[in-house]
């Protein structure tokens, strides 16, 4: 699917470009254009000049036929944007949203004041930064909330689009200026996109490949903060030199830390993020992704040991809720049983931690010393999440996970 859609854009591209070709009268004098690859080639022997070349590009990019390649641009910008603009930079300093709605600050006589004005702010606006991200729930609120305080001002320079579609058109626009950066399936709105960086930061450490002393150092520090014991956090770095490898708790120790001497900073504190959200956001923009689990489907069978008990006809049972390791299948979180009549009752377990997929299963159980046929199972802790994060570290092909596609991936 992926190579379809690769080939059916290089195709409109294509066609865009031969398009710009043919409609000049004297195509014999244009520099050749290989559009498929959106490069041009200047050619002294030919008599085509850089001149003619950026001729050439300039109308491929305003070309109209069969679609524009570039649809934005030289496009007059809506002052209904610029008027999300001023809204969210009041949020993101702290200033009534409603306010900078009806008064945007990029307007055609404030634009080359406010560029020379960004020049001297520097550090000390960074500083009045309140907010560095926002739900984009409170984001459509605001939206609404200001458009319903102006309705005359919102009917005339919305000219019929919906109040939602005019936000989601803006924040792309902002985005694509690098203003904000929008994070869709965490639903969370990045006012300023540079924390993000300090998340990285300290994946990214290039000390950490210098050897053993600054991993020591760094090691006593979360000791000394009382985030780990120092030999734990010495081989969780080491592993992560090594192959790329992060727990969840080697990053939490690395976002949580504040140390000077080694440039560290309390990014989750700082910037006001919990862990769970930050992974959710680090996974969503591809900054890491989750390991593929070890496969301890072959680990021992058990005994049918019970995880837990309640109370019924279901005394002994695991709980919703409950890990347990089950014979065949691997670790994996009790999400529910279905209850049947004439058959032995499944339960619901999710074993995608451990490299399976959500399956139902019949666990053993005896009554009357008649066995149910079921699966043996005992309890069992909560896998450690565990990501790769592929940076310039790795020293060695990593050899401590399954990498075999497991059914369901």
């Amino acid at each position: 699917a992926l190579e379809e859609a690769a080939e059916a854009w290089l195709a409109k591209r294509a066609q865009a470009a031969a398009a710009v070709e043919t409609a000049e009268d004297a195509a014999a004098d244009q520099p050749p254009l290989i559009a498929r690859f959106l490069m041009a080639s200047a050619d002294a022997t030919n008599g085509f000049g850089i001149d003619e070349v950026s001729a050439a590009l300039n109308a491929v990019a305003r070309g109209q036929e069969p679609r524009r390649l570039f649809p934005r641009f030289e496009a007059p910008v809506p002052m209904v944007w610029e008027r999300a603009r001023g809204m969210l930079e009041a949020v993101k300093s702290g200033r009534d949203a409603a306010a900078a709605f009806l008064e945007p600050p990029h307007t055609a006589d404030a634009e080359e004041e406010e560029k020379a004005e960004a020049a001297a702010v520097g550090a000390a606006a960074r500083a009045e930064i309140k907010r560095h991200h926002v739900p984009r729930a409170e984001v459509v609120a605001l939206w609404n909330a200001a458009l319903a305080q102006y309705p005359a001002l919102a009917e005339d320079e919305l000219a019929g689009t919906t109040a939602e579609q005019t936000l989601d058109d803006a924040l792309n626009y902002l985005e694509g200026e690098g203003a904000v950066l929008q994070s869709h399936m965490s639903a969370i709105l990045h006012l300023n996109p540079p924390w993000l960086a300090e998340t990285v930061r300290p994946l990214a450490d290039h000390r950490l490949r210098e050897g053993e002393d600054f991993i020591d150092d760094l090691a006593g520090a979360m000791e000394a903060q009382g985030l780990c014991e120092e030999f734990t956090a010495v081989a969780q770095l080491e592993l992560f030199v090594k192959n790329a490898q992060c727990s969840k708790s080697l990053l939490g120790w690395l976002l949580s830390l504040e140390h000077e001497p080694t440039g560290h900073v309390n990014v989750l504190a700082r910037y006001g993020m919990p862990l769970d959200t930050v992974c959710e956001l680090m996974l969503e923009h591809r900054v890491m992704f989750k390991a593929p689990a070890r496969n301890t489907a072959s680990g021992g069978g058990g005994s049918g040991r019970m995880a837990s008990s309640t109370k019924g006809s279901t005394k002994g049972e695991p709980l919703v809720g409950d890990w347990i390791k089950v014979e065949g299948k691997g670790v994996g979180l009790v999400k529910g049983k279905e209850k049947l009549k004439l058959a032995a009752s499944p339960h619901i377990i999710d074993f995608t931690r451990s490299g399976g997929t959500v399956e139902k299963v019949v666990l053993l159980r005896s009554k009357f010393g008649m066995s149910n046929g079921g699966s043996k199972y005992e309890a069992a802790d909560e896998p450690a999440l565990v990501f790769i994060i592929p940076t310039k570290l790795p020293t060695e092909r990593p050899a401590e996970f399954d990498t075999a596609l497991k059914q369901g991936q």
